[in-house]
């Protein structure tokens, strides 16, 4: 298959998914009474490729099922190259570009496809994303409220992104590709520093927008909502539940696959999460000697025995470890996917283990595949609430496993937005009633805390009950993680 092209194995995904969706908009489109004046086409197609023959036939059919009385469009880079090639015909080219850019070069560019017609700048980056162990990123408000100010000038037409920052709740955070296969997999949180913060909040930067705004169009009538009430509802007590290699068979999706080389997530029919790759050793290495994985994907957890002994990294750069083992000792690399490319061409990301698996260069074979997508949430939370203090022997090194514990909030209040603080573990997964939180990895920074909507929470006096699965390690005893009702988004970076 081929992403973003004419292959009829591609698009026919595209138009089973449009044929879903587009018509539960139409009713709302500006020539039947409703808001929607326009529909994307493509987005930055310029970027990544140049069929013209891909973009005419999803052209028509986008069209086939919105009518002619709805205005269709593209958006690209503010750069000639990639208008050209994202520009189709009978389509409106718009482009995209950030603060601080020279505004009349930008919509220069623009003219040369379309003479006639608004100038929009589709993307105006009002901040941007955040990868692990990079500082969080900082809106520059004052270059954002000048590039503004020129664009409203010249009466153009801007979409902000973001202008309300969001969460990458359960697996779904994306990940970027730079050279060499170095991957920069984003935080949960995509709060972006944008006008509206994570949790829906005014920052000072949405107040400087509505300045500028307030000079070219009437505001709405009546004030500001203000920022939503938040509750630090204090520390939740933990216990150690189990490892998941205990739970293998019991969170396991689908069958247990044994095959001779390792299979990828999709090969599984499985797109997120983690798989349990694992296979009996037999010779043995008594001395260091170099375990190999050219095509991991993304991060994997190697263990002797269950012993962990080294990471093999992507993110890292870390493709290669020493170990020692011992004939008839399983071999188990643990994977997570770490996200989902989200931009240029690497799109077509397989995870898992993609190479051959190699031990002083001898290709291991006979491997044993457990999925471990963790998307099963009420099978989680029944071990979260019913399995808390079992006694269950587990080894000195820390292996990954589960903890959980229950709290119930105060009386007489309704459940308010906050933010569960992981201090003090390594990295994991959290969950609240089931609900996958998302990702943290405060020893990496730069998000901390994981946002909590109030909808997720049960009022008094019901039970909540918070799982985490930690991967790398856990606090001294007792363990416990805090909700606090102030968000960290800019701590450690390694």
């Amino acid at each position: 298959m081929v992403l973003r092209s004419g292959d009829k194995s591609y698009l026919q995904y595209v138009y089973r998914w449009w044929n879903k969706v587009i018509p539960t908009l139409v009713p709302f489109l500006y020539s039947k009474g409703g808001p929607i004046i326009a529909f994307q086409v493509e987005n930055e197609y310029g970027s990544y490729a140049c069929d013209k023959n891909y973009t005419k036939l999803l052209r028509d059919h986008l069209r086939s099922l919105v009518g002619s009385d709805v205005i269709l469009f593209t958006t690209d880079g503010d750069q000639e190259k990639w208008v050209s090639c994202g520009k189709i015909k009978y389509v409106y080219a718009t482009v995209d570009f950030g603060p601080g850019q020279n505004v009349i070069k930008a919509f220069d560019v623009q003219r040369k496809f379309e003479p006639k017609g608004p100038h929009v700048n589709s993307e105006f980056y009002t901040g941007w994303l955040d990868h692990w162990g990079e500082a969080h990123f900082r809106a520059n408000v004052s270059s954002i409220v000048e590039t503004l100010t020129e664009m409203l000038q010249l009466n153009a037409s801007v979409n902000m992104y973001m202008f309300h920052g969001g969460t990458s709740f359960g697996f779904s955070a994306g990940s970027n590709l730079v050279e060499n296969d170095i991957l920069q997999p984003c935080p949960t949180s995509y709060d972006y520093d944008a006008p509206l913060s994570e949790a829906g909040d005014p920052t000072d930067q949405y107040f400087e927008i509505r300045k500028v705004i307030s000079q070219y169009a009437d505001l709405p009538p009546g004030p500001v909502p203000p920022a939503t009430p938040k509750k630090a509802y204090g520390q939740v007590s933990l216990e150690k539940v189990t490892t998941l290699f205990e739970l293998l068979d019991s969170l396991r999706y689908g069958d247990i696959i044994i095959t001779d080389l390792p299979q990828t997530f999709e090969a599984l029919g499985q797109a997120y999460g983690f798989v349990a790759y694992s296979t009996v050793v037999n010779v043995t290495y008594e001395e260091p000697t170099s375990l190999s994985i050219e095509g991991i994907r993304d991060r994997g957890y190697v263990f002797v025995d269950l012993d962990p002994v080294g990471i093999i990294s992507r993110m890292d750069i870390v493709r290669e470890i020493n170990i020692t083992i011992k004939s008839n000792q399983i071999l188990t690399i643990f994977v997570e996917n770490q996200g989902r490319i989200c931009f240029g061409s690497g799109l077509k990301d397989f995870k898992g283990i993609l190479s051959n698996v190699t031990l002083n260069g001898i290709v291991l074979t006979n491997w044993t595949h457990f999925s471990l997508p963790l998307n099963n949430t009420r099978q989680f939370e029944d071990r979260t609430t019913n399995e808390v203090g079992s006694e269950k022997k587990i080894s000195d090194s820390f292996i990954p496993s589960l903890f959980a514990g229950n709290f119930i909030l105060p009386e007489g209040e309704d459940p308010k937005d906050t933010f569960l603080d992981p201090t003090g573990w390594h990295k994991g997964v959290a969950f609240v009633n089931g609900f996958n939180l998302g990702r943290y990895w405060p020893v990496e920074g730069p998000q901390i805390t994981l946002f909590v909507p109030k909808n997720l929470l049960l009022p008094y006096p019901k039970l909540n009950s918070l799982g985490v699965v930690e991967l790398e390690g856990a606090p001294s005893f007792p363990y416990s993680m805090e909700f606090t009702d102030v968000p960290n988004l800019n701590g450690r970076v390694a």
